[in-house]
């Protein structure tokens, strides 16, 4: 095939285009810190990095499930706490009730205090945590858990669980219903002991101890059991964050370019593309010139 002027020519404008290309994409690495724009720059890499990213973008959807369930935990057993604090005083009540020398204008006014504490403690149970009970069991949006009437408690919601997401095929419970919280006894023998005090009953009264003291037993019991959750989430969350970390090494290593190896490389092909356009500039002259002749 005969090499004419033409060929020479248009092959050298697509060999400067091409370099052209080649300089957009490098100076576009540059500025971006990425060396993979679009699937074809790297097909390969680009495939794990959009990989890598998805499972990160997972994992920060996990993390958050996470952090609001510790949350809720959190509060839960400080609600717990809170509610072991004035079973503590109900048991001084108790042994002050239990005195013989006590009268019964005495009695009355403990049990005008113990009326005191259930109302508290009621209040504790309907206590919510971003607009949610955090005792109704899955009825978190619906009436108040707990109602007191003067004489006894009741409890309105549900023993369902509450499940959080927190990992691909990982699930955990982060409730405590109010149906566990009733289990402890605290509203049978708060009104119990009120009971016997406005009775003036100094027997039945010092029968209480005990089963107060087993209230406070499964209190703790109790908080100890949401405190295992709370570890729990404590490691999904560092195992999520190491995860992340790690990913994003994998990520930057997919996808980030060598700086300093690219200025260079953008230099020598920079200088190239200079020379190689002053080539390209001589043919075209001269293929004018021998046009004009």
């Amino acid at each position: 095939m005969r090499v004419t002027q033409s060929i020479i020519t248009r092959t050298l404008l697509q060999s400067l285009n091409s370099t052209k290309e080649s300089l957009r994409e490098k100076q576009a690495s540059i500025a971006t810190g990425k060396r993979i724009e679009k699937p074809s720059s790297d097909p390969i890499n680009f495939s794990k990095a959009d990989k890598f990213r998805r499972k990160i973008e997972q994992n920060e959807g996990f993390l958050q499930n996470v952090e609001s369930s510790l949350g809720w935990v959190e509060n839960t057993m400080s609600i717990i706490d809170s509610i072991y604090e004035k079973i503590l005083r109900v048991k001084e009540i108790a042994v002050q009730g239990a005195d013989n020398t006590l009268d019964e204008e005495g009695r009355r006014i403990l049990s005008g205090e113990v009326d005191s504490i259930i109302n508290d403690i009621v209040s504790l149970g309907n206590s919510s945590y971003l607009g949610k009970y955090v005792f109704a069991g899955t009825s978190t949006k619906g009436e108040k858990p707990f109602t007191y009437d003067g004489y006894s408690v009741v409890y309105n919601g549900n023993g369902e669980k509450l499940f959080r997401r927190v990992g691909e095929n990982y699930s955990v419970v982060i409730n405590v219903s109010g149906e566990q919280l009733r289990a402890t006894n605290v509203f049978t023998v708060l009104t119990d002991l009120k009971n016997a005090l406005d009775n003036n009953n100094p027997e039945e009264v010092a029968d209480l101890i005990a089963r107060i003291d087993q209230v406070g037993d499964n209190l703790l019991n109790l908080n100890s059991s949401v405190g295992s959750i709370r570890k729990q989430l404590k490691l999904i969350k560092n195992r999520l964050e190491t995860a992340n970390m790690n990913l994003a090494s994998y990520l930057s290593n997919a996808e980030d370019v060598d700086l300093a190896e690219a200025i260079t490389q953008y230099n020598v092909e920079e200088t190239a593309f200079k020379a190689a356009l002053s080539v390209t500039s001589n043919a075209i002259q001269l293929n004018l010139f021998s046009f004009l002749e």
